[in-house]
């Protein structure tokens, strides 16, 4: 019997592509409909930074119609690059509970039958060590072998540590990881660390500011715009035309900047 695969929750082809892309050669290969598939091509990102180049001919027209000087062509392409990576990783990040919820459910199980037997053979006592030992006396008894005592003793031990797992599972570096356990909405890391990558790159490197002037060149709209054309190559399901994505994520950007969580704006 086949086994149930859960539904993976992207919707966007071309992002879809971009996660199947990144294994090309590799020993997985990503199932649509598998979460797991997809988040490993997500980990796939960060194990292979070369292959994720979304932008080797769309930079070109980037470059062009946003008058990008040439000596900030090459930091464009890096900057686009790199939070692209991170992108792909990150806006799969809130799917990773889900998509090992079945080993969170073996574990559990097992966690409780551990405590079962824990109790179980502390309540036997050490009468019951005793009379495993007669059972399980023989005269060719290898040497080493631990007593009833020690063996019921270490079993205990190891079936605590088991047990003791159900309330340190969500400090976990692996839970924290995943997000297991977090409440709430989700807080959209890929796309605002996108935006802010791109925001950096244009206040700090083409010394531009959010504010219109008279070049026609800098101004809010005109950024919204770059961060449209620059979308296009990895999720076009957020340009604005379908989606006000990349237009909240700057505003929470800018409101970052006014607590002082990012560089000062100009």
């Amino acid at each position: 019997m086949s086994q149930k695969k859960n539904n993976i929750l992207v919707t966007c082809d071309v992002l879809r592509e971009n996660l199947q892309n990144l294994l090309s050669g590799q020993e997985h290969e990503v199932d649509n409909t598998s979460i797991v598939g997809m988040i490993n091509a997500a980990n796939a990102t960060i194990r292979n930074p070369n292959k994720v180049a979304l932008y080797s001919t769309a930079v070109n027209g980037i470059y062009e119609r946003f008058k990008i000087p040439q000596n900030e062509q090459a930091n464009l392409k890096v900057v686009l690059e790199t939070a692209s990576q991170f992108y792909l990783y990150l806006s799969l990040k809130p799917y990773a509970p889900q998509a090992y919820e079945k080993y969170i459910t073996q574990l559990n199980q097992i966690i409780r039958t551990a405590v079962k037997l824990r109790n179980q053979i502390n309540s036997a006592g050490l009468d019951f060590a005793d009379f495993l030992e007669l059972v399980n006396y023989t005269e060719t008894k290898d040497e080493g072998e631990p007593s009833a005592h020690d063996f019921l003793y270490d079993l205990v031990e190891k079936l605590r540590v088991i047990a003791a797992i159900k309330y340190k599972f969500n400090d976990t570096v692996f839970a924290k990881e995943i997000g297991y356990g977090v409440k709430g909405r989700p807080k959209h890391e890929a796309i605002l660390l996108w935006v802010s990558a791109l925001y950096n790159f244009w206040i700090q490197n083409l010394n531009r500011s959010m504010k219109r002037d008279k070049t026609g060149i800098g101004g809010r709209k005109k950024f919204l715009v770059f961060l449209d054309q620059c979308i296009e190559p990895l999720h076009p399901e957020l340009m604005s035309y379908n989606s006000d994505a990349l237009d909240t994520a700057l505003k929470q950007v800018q409101k970052n900047i006014r607590h002082g969580e990012i560089a000062s704006q100009k």
